[in-house]
């Protein structure tokens, strides 16, 4: 996996890897204005000193899977706690998820029945320690 050291964060994709990254680096406020912001980072973006910090997940924003997958991997840097997690398919009906949230961790795995083909939408929030990190991605299983 490829780590991207980050102070704003935005969701972006790392298509070649197949992993969704959350991840600007500092001094890239144009790139800004253009990436789609998937998390809260835009906040973030006046903001000077912030340390650095990365979610990444084992799905990439905009795919399309031919498996049906059974659970998705977070990754955090520096370690987080996964709050919440929602996972819903193209009717908005909630999909039910198991996962660890009691304490900081540097890896979290979430996971769920095998997804039937449909597009889904997976929310989420990490706590940072300062702040939440709310987070989307959306994918479709075919």
């Amino acid at each position: 996996m490829k780590t991207i050291p980050a102070t704003r964060m935005l969701l972006a994709t790392l298509g070649a890897v197949g992993l969704a990254a959350v991840a600007l680096p500092a001094g890239a406020a144009d790139a800004a204005k253009t990436a789609p912001a998937k998390t809260h980072a835009t906040a973030h973006a006046g903001m000077a000193g912030m340390h650095d910090m990365s979610i990444r997940l084992s799905v990439a924003d905009g795919a399309v899977l031919t498996t049906r997958p059974t659970s998705v991997r977070f990754e955090f840097v520096p370690a987080m706690r996964l709050r919440t997690v929602a996972l819903s398919n193209a009717a908005g009906e909630r999909i039910p998820v198991t996962f660890d949230g009691k304490a900081k961790a540097a890896a979290v795995v979430v996971t769920f029945a095998a997804l039937e083909p449909d597009s889904y939408t997976l929310a989420f929030s990490a706590d940072a320690g300062d702040h939440d990190m709310p987070g989307r991605v959306r994918f479709t299983v075919k």
